[in-house]
């Protein structure tokens, strides 16, 4: 990769206070703006604009042979979470708010940008790492936002090229993190593997991992292990082979 992708999202920190998220303001009318970096000279860059919108995760992005960078992006129109709601969570409490959703990020050599939206529920967006980089096809991510639940339901796996989304519903109860990617041994083709998802079972009041084929996730676990009981929900795992 001979590029940094640097997302300015309209949500400015205009003064110092505590907690520190209330130093931000959100600034819609500024929209949102890409700023692309040769990493070989910082000097050489280029500024893509976007409608605003608000994010915490994005997929990897890859650079195409006419100079064309793409990236995916889990989409919200304002940072309510991160000002209000996640503050609320701590307090036990949950507002229901909309989703965010998949979107894929278009960034065209001359300047020009896109911002291409998906009615996909979805976040922390995961792929297979030995593709990092380089142009990809398939993207893990959580799926099925439910309104009175700060979770997940489900686990998709969506095609960035057709943008068909494959979702496997965990059901009723179930409260699910972030998914893991693990190769299969010996293999060298996209998201050919496993993914590793965990889950809090409520009903059953334990954690749960439920492992799927990477490429058919949306036909269910191969195998599900249950804890004796619940871990904290967690975020942002990785896979390493012993």
């Amino acid at each position: 990769p001979t590029k940094l992708v640097i997302i300015l999202q309209p949500w400015l920190q205009d003064r110092f206070v505590t907690p520190v998220v209330d130093s931000y303001s959100w600034r819609p009318e500024q929209g949102t703006k890409v700023l692309v970096l040769d990493k070989a000279d910082l000097g050489r860059r280029r500024i893509h604009e976007l409608p605003p919108f608000f994010a915490f995760h994005f997929g990897d992005a890859w650079e195409e042979r006419d100079g064309t960078i793409r990236f995916a992006a889990c989409v919200s129109d304002d940072p309510d979470f991160a000002q209000e709601n996640g503050r609320a969570l701590m307090r036990g409490q949950w507002k229901r708010q909309a989703s965010p959703k998949l979107a894929g990020v278009v960034l065209r050599p001359g300047g020009g940008a896109a911002l291409e939206t998906s009615a996909m529920d979805a976040e922390f967006p995961r792929a297979d790492e030995r593709f990092a980089g380089l142009k990809r096809r398939w993207l893990a991510h959580g799926a099925i936002a439910v309104d009175d639940v700060p979770m997940f339901q489900g686990l998709g796996v969506t095609d960035l090229e057709t943008g068909r989304s494959r979702v496997f519903d965990f059901g009723a109860g179930q409260l699910a993190e972030e998914a893991v990617f693990a190769p299969r041994p010996g293999s060298s083709g996209e998201m050919d593997g496993w993914l590793l998802a965990p889950s809090v079972n409520v009903r059953a009041r334990a954690t749960e991992l439920a492992v799927f084929d990477a490429r058919r996730g949306d036909a269910g676990p191969v195998c599900v292990w249950r804890a004796e009981g619940v871990l904290p929900v967690s975020l942002h795992g990785a896979f390493v082979a012993a």
